[in-house]
């Protein structure tokens, strides 16, 4: 990688923690969730700096050039994260729904339990 192209990543991955780091601090992003971010961009960082570890990864799995690889590996790794996403949104959905069917159970209890107590008023 040239020298242009390596500060540009240190760059774009430091802007991008801030950015984490922001969303931590106002309670968009939890901490947790915020963890793995932090991970990816630390690699990428560490991949960055020292491009020349992974010359002989380059070469064991035939890539023409390292950014091909690293494209590739980062291409997994968020659709590996998409992933995640996808079965903990199914969890919540799931979650909703039986707290939505738990909230109607409940309001028609209480409406038939206060058209019991008016009726016995009224007698």
């Amino acid at each position: 990688m040239t020298i242009k192209l390596k500060l540009f990543m240190i760059c774009m991955c430091l802007i991008f923690a801030l950015f984490i780091y922001r969303k931590v601090e106002k309670g968009n992003l939890q901490l947790r969730y915020s963890l793995a971010w932090y991970t990816i961009i630390f690699a990428l960082m560490v991949v960055t700096v020292f491009d020349s570890l992974l010359v002989p990864l380059r070469n064991f799995f035939g890539f023409e050039t390292i950014s091909n690889m690293v494209f590739l590996v980062g291409f997994m790794i968020l659709a590996m994260l998409i992933f995640s996403l996808n079965i903990k949104l199914s969890e919540l959905h799931s979650k909703m729904v039986k707290l939505t069917q738990e909230i109607a159970i409940l309001k028609k209890e209480s409406t038939s339990h206060e058209e019991h107590k008016k009726t016995s008023k009224k007698l």
